[in-house]
């Protein structure tokens, strides 16, 4: 949850499944404390950035917070996918209010990712986990192994 659209409510902000063509959705919270029907929200992967991005079997995983500290909400995206893995693990900087497309950046160089370049296996999480007053990522990262699934641990990326 977190103020999307800058009115001061806090709104519902929801990653997408493989079947809605690599979304989120934003229920705005109203001032009677009920939501609006969903805004679907679509990140575009710039490929110079990126390379090639398949939205189309794209599940997108979101966590937000102020992560350049201007006082706004920004989009942490990841993405579970067969052919870009972690090359679609970016951020949208606020302010994000009435925007149906977000233009994505690369958090890290390409190569140069705090963390094994495997698959992401849950939801990010954007906390203040160390107690500093600045956002923590914490991410759960696995593999896909003949036998299926393996879970090769989580890290914790300080300070993003």
């Amino acid at each position: 949850m977190a103020d999307y659209y800058g009115d001061g409510r806090l709104d519902l902000i929801a990653g997408g499944d493989c079947c809605q063509e690599g979304c989120f959705y934003v229920f705005r919270r109203l001032k009677d404390g009920g939501f609006a029907p969903r805004q679907r929200v679509k990140p575009v992967f710039p490929p110079e950035q990126f390379g090639r991005v398949e939205t189309d079997t794209m599940r997108s995983r979101i966590a937000v917070a102020d992560l350049n500290g201007d006082g706004k909400p920004d989009v942490l995206i990841g993405a579970d996918q067969r052919i870009c893995r972690w090359k679609t693990l970016g951020v949208v900087y606020g302010p994000l209010a009435g925007k149906d497309e977000l233009t994505v950046q690369r958090m890290w160089p390409e190569g140069q990712e705090p963390f094994a370049p495997m698959s992401l296996s849950t939801n990010p999480v954007l906390a203040d986990w160390d107690g500093d007053g600045l956002p923590d990522l914490i991410l759960g990262l696995g593999e896909r192994t003949k036998d299926g699934w393996r879970s090769r641990g989580v890290y914790w990326c300080r300070n993003v």
